[in-house]
């Protein structure tokens, strides 16, 4: 299956190996949204969506204090 990804790995040193079952319906979007807009790799995608969910979060719980 061609996804749109490129095959380079990063070489980062401090990393954790997670491994996810998510619905294929949820990947399509995922790659939907990400290949478009020149991300690397799924990964790459998650990572940002987290990133992105968790400083929405903060900026949340901070409002709130």
């Amino acid at each position: 299956m061609n996804t749109g990804y490129s095959r380079k790995r990063s070489h980062l040193r401090d990393v954790t190996r997670i491994v996810a079952e998510l619905p294929t319906p949820m990947i399509r979007e995922l790659d939907e949204w990400a290949v478009p807009a020149g991300i690397p790799s799924r990964t790459a995608a998650l990572a940002e969506i987290l990133k992105r969910g968790l400083a929405s979060i903060q900026a949340e719980q901070s409002k709130a204090a």
